[in-house]
């Protein structure tokens, strides 16, 4: 008699600890990377609306700025995660262990080439996103993508490089500057070494939004000046419309469906708060 008792304590243990609800709000959690790059693990930062099923929610994915804060990148999600249902999450890719390498998805290599052996931090954003899937037994299969500034380099670098099969849709805010499909141009600024990991007709035709603030203007928080730079426009949002109308003249080249909108954001300046208000509205307003 004591041993059922025993055995059936257990299995009540068990199915509470199965059943036990999610806490939701703000968190985060270490996951391991050494597979994707050359560090062991990182922190990924996330936020779980107070209501409705996990499950069934789909996920976005917001890559933090140069500062390296992916709180704020979370923060700004906050409201649109909850007035939607939404899951948020974001890795941090921190300046000690990745420096300015993190705009570049981890592929450049300390000679300014691009590294062969298969890492990226791209392909570790989709098996953090997988993660999440099996934390939460989301049924998501795909995940919409945000970044600005720094972050939105990240994006559309990503999309460019690493044409994840697992991104539903990207938005690409404020960007300092860009890396064009040009194989005529020196990565980074151009193709020209890496055209191999580059599908240009794929990339012009992904379901990728550029948020363009158009009072960012003011060559601040570090605005690259190089020539290569200044030749893409003199401020962040010269520079986005150049890259959007390059990409519309490369898809007519190419026969390609051209799939980009540029979506202007009226008195916007560097400011993320508004650019993922917009992203949100974008991806889940329509």
């Amino acid at each position: 008699m004591k041993i059922k008792l025993l055995a059936m304590a257990a299995t009540i243990v068990a199915i509470a600890s199965c059943t036990a609800p999610t806490e939701r709000g703000e968190g985060s959690w270490r996951t391991s990377v050494a597979e994707w790059c050359d560090v062991d693990s990182i922190n990924v930062y996330y936020y779980l609306p107070s209501e409705g099923d996990l499950r069934k929610m789909p996920v976005v994915v917001t890559m933090h700025g140069n500062g390296r804060d992916p709180w704020a990148a979370v923060g700004y999600w906050k409201d649109h995660a909850d007035k939607y249902g939404v899951v948020v999450i974001a890795p941090e890719f921190s300046m000690e262990a990745f420096g300015s390498n993190y705009l570049y998805g981890g592929l450049q290599t300390p000679e300014g080439g691009i590294r062969t052996d298969g890492k990226s931090l791209y392909k570790a954003v989709d098996a953090i996103f997988h993660e999440a899937r099996q934390r939460w037994d989301i049924r998501a299969k795909k995940y919409y993508l945000f970044g600005h500034s720094a972050g939105s380099q990240f994006v559309h670098r990503m999309l460019l490089l690493h044409p994840s099969a697992y991104v539903e849709r990207a938005a690409a805010a404020n960007a300092g500057w860009y890396t064009f499909p040009d194989s005529e141009a020196a990565f980074p600024y151009g193709t020209l070494g890496c055209d191999d990991l580059t599908d240009k007709a794929r990339f012009v035709s992904r379901d990728l939004t550029l948020l363009l603030g158009d009072a960012d203007t003011i060559a601040n928080y570090g605005l690259r000046m190089t020539p290569e730079a200044v030749r893409q426009g003199l401020n962040r949002f010269e520079r986005g419309n150049t890259f959007y109308d390059y990409g519309k003249h490369l898809a007519d080249s190419l026969g390609a469906t051209f799939g980009w909108t540029k979506v202007i954001c009226p008195h916007v300046d560097h400011n993320e708060e508004k650019t993922a208000a917009a992203a949100a509205e974008i991806f889940f307003g329509e």
